[in-house]
């Protein structure tokens, strides 16, 4: 298994961005897992990991939670019509 750590200083900056309003935090989060399940990982470790499983659960269907394409590339991960699979787990650091 591969896993990812999303650090605590690209955490901080993504926050103060957004709170500052200079980016939208939760596409930018939502791509930063996209990135860390197409680089390979079948873990990530981040401490966005309860807002992550609260935008999860929330969306009405896959078509707004973006999923990142199977990185081996199997058919049996509940691919869509776009060959795209997004089965990681997600950890969180900060309770």
């Amino acid at each position: 298994p591969v896993a990812a750590y999303h650090v605590s200083g690209e955490y901080a900056m993504l926050k103060a961005a957004a709170a500052a309003g200079w980016l939208d935090e939760k596409a930018v989060l939502l791509e930063t897992m996209t990135a860390f399940k197409r680089a390979g990982a079948d873990l990530i470790v981040t401490y966005s990991a309860k807002e992550l499983a609260q935008w999860v659960a929330a969306a009405p269907s896959s078509q707004e939670v973006p999923a990142a394409p199977s990185p081996r590339g199997s058919g049996d991960r509940g691919e869509d019509a776009a060959g795209t699979s997004c089965d990681g787990d997600v950890a969180a650091t900060n309770d």
